[in-house]
């Protein structure tokens, strides 16, 4: 049985198989004019592509086998600029998208999994899930207990307020004052009981 091979020989191996070496460079094109149309035009798309990821003049040069400074003068164009930006933009709003499509398909499952699961431990988890994606977040204590003591602040008997149907509005104004001064009161003297 062979051995294995260590990790040097192993990369030894592939450069002799296929003729590639760490040491020696790529010759790279340096002048526009040994491009022809279709190859300038391809390798200016790409680099536009490459820059719009946010890659190094270095890299690109690299990538497309011209020199650096090619790339950078392509750069200094104006339009090249702009199809780098429209690029960006288009990148950012298609991952978007991505994720909206994405999100509704998720909640969807959340809900599905709410739906037919026997396990109330995990339809509970489900629906708290998708209803936190959805943006509605479920009250804690705390907010629970705040809407609570609000709501007995504000709370008045229907008969009170069907006596105020009647009468004239300057009457019904004096009494909404009335009722801000008593609950001002109430707050002020709460926890002195």
């Amino acid at each position: 049985m062979p051995r294995p091979k260590t990790e040097a020989q192993a990369e030894a191996d592939i450069e002799q198989r296929y003729g590639g070496s760490k040491t020696r460079k790529q010759r790279k094109v340096t002048n526009e004019a040994d491009l022809d149309a279709a190859q300038l035009a391809w390798k200016k798309d790409y680099a536009v592509f490459l820059k719009a990821a946010d890659y190094s003049y270095g890299y690109i040069s690299d990538a497309l086998g011209v020199g650096r400074s090619m790339v950078k003068h392509w750069f200094e164009d104006e339009e090249m600029r702009k199809r780098v930006v429209t690029v960006q933009n288009d990148t950012i709003e298609g991952a978007i998208n991505f994720l909206k499509r994405r999100s509704i398909e998720l909640i969807e499952l959340l809900l599905d999994i709410a739906r037919t699961t026997e396990d109330p431990a995990v339809r509970l988890r489900a629906v708290t899930e998708g209803l936190d994606r959805i943006g509605m977040a479920k009250v804690n204590k705390s907010e629970s207990r705040v809407l609570s003591e609000s709501k007995e602040e504000h709370e008045f008997s229907p008969e009170f307020f069907e006596r105020l149907e009647g009468l004239p509005l300057e009457t019904q104004q004096k009494l909404a004052g009335m009722a801000e001064e008593m609950e001002t009161m109430i707050k002020s003297q709460r926890g002195k009981e």
